[in-house]
């Protein structure tokens, strides 16, 4: 008896059009993708729903069921553009503040990194001691988050604690709300005084940019901090069996489709180009340029790091089952001995 097509959990934003592409190429078609904005696909994926999914590398962190499938994943190693924190006119003095800090952040997290080297959870202690006791004389903006994407709210969450203190940060996002639909969006904005900061993501990033007066991109602001690539997605598997083959049926669409879309990009254009909201198209090749779909150990030691720094926000710390997956995870990526093991 024929194994059933493995339900695969799908995220439709440009930045996957490449993948999907060249997966349906190599497999015929014979996959069948569920789509749904990150979020869904997390709880698609923790539920079984679906057996293998692109996911939002927080819920890799968050479910304990989940298991990193293999090193493929969607990552950027600086401005990922599609990834922001939109700024208006009246939010000037914050964002000034946050360059400001950027530059005294980044040689303290980069002394921590020398310091510990490869042993990321030592790394961001030493970053969060540094930070913790720091206030930052400046009101912050309210602040509007997206519903559909847990990595990137947690990465902002992570920023946000480094740029003004954890108590700050608590307080932004105790007080924050969740984007309404962007059909009423416009009305909501007309009838406020007081423009929140938005974190917006995926293909409404690129569509809005020209609505804000500045962007904070969190692929970029990440790598200042850091020298290295941030991962928003990974390929995860909820232990469910899938079909033998599949693992490098992925892994080679992957590398086609990276290596394409930065010398070819033109073979993966929709048939219409998507347009932005001021009437511009969007700069697909440029926009693709920046997407990393196969992962280095540089990515693995960025998401210990990112887990680390979060773990940080929440108070919690790391157990034995958080090592043990370090350490799985590890040997996954390279085929070697953890370095998260210290």
């Amino acid at each position: 008896m024929p194994q059933k097509p493995t339900q695969i959990g799908w995220i439709p934003y440009l930045n996957l059009l490449p993948l999907r592409h060249e997966i349906s190429r190599l497999s015929g078609g014979q996959h069948n993708l569920v789509c749904g904005h990150p979020r869904s696909v997390n709880r698609w994926l923790a539920e079984g729903v679906v057996h293998l999914a692109p996911a939002s590398s927080i819920a890799l962190f968050k479910s304990k069921q989940l298991e990193m499938a293999f090193p493929i994943g969607i990552a950027c190693e600086g401005p990922v553009q599609s990834v922001y924190l939109g700024l208006s006119r009246q939010h000037e003095a914050f964002y000034e503040m946050v360059c400001d800090r950027q530059l005294i952040l980044r040689e303290r997290s980069r002394e921590a990194l020398s310091l510990y080297n490869d042993d990321m959870r030592q790394a961001a202690v030493a970053i969060w001691a540094a930070t913790k006791s720091e206030r930052v004389a400046i009101k912050a903006p309210d602040l509007l988050l997206t519903s559909t994407s847990a990595a990137s709210a947690a990465l902002t969450k992570v920023l946000i604690s480094l740029w003004l203190g954890a108590d700050a940060a608590n307080l932004v996002f105790a007080k924050s709300a969740v984007s309404v639909p962007i059909e009423s969006r416009e009305v909501v904005s007309r009838s406020s005084d007081s423009q929140p900061m938005e974190l917006v993501i995926g293909d409404e990033a690129l569509q809005r940019r020209h609505e804000f007066w500045k962007v904070l991109d969190l692929g970029q602001i990440w790598f200042e901090l850091t020298g290295l690539p941030f991962v928003f997605a990974l390929w995860q598997t909820n232990s469910a069996p899938h079909a033998a083959g599949l693992k490098y049926l992925i892994t080679e669409a992957a590398t086609i489709a990276q290596a394409r879309m930065n010398i070819e990009p033109q073979d993966y254009y929709p048939e219409i180009l998507p347009v932005a909201g001021d009437g511009k198209k969007i700069d697909l090749a440029g926009y693709w340029k920046v997407i990393q779909y196969k992962m280095s150990q540089r990515h693995l030691l960025s998401l210990l790091l990112y887990y680390s720094l979060y773990q940080q926000t929440s108070g919690s710390e790391s157990d034995d089952v958080d090592v043990e997956r370090f350490v799985r995870w590890n040997k996954t990526w390279i085929g070697v001995d953890s370095v998260a093991h210290k």
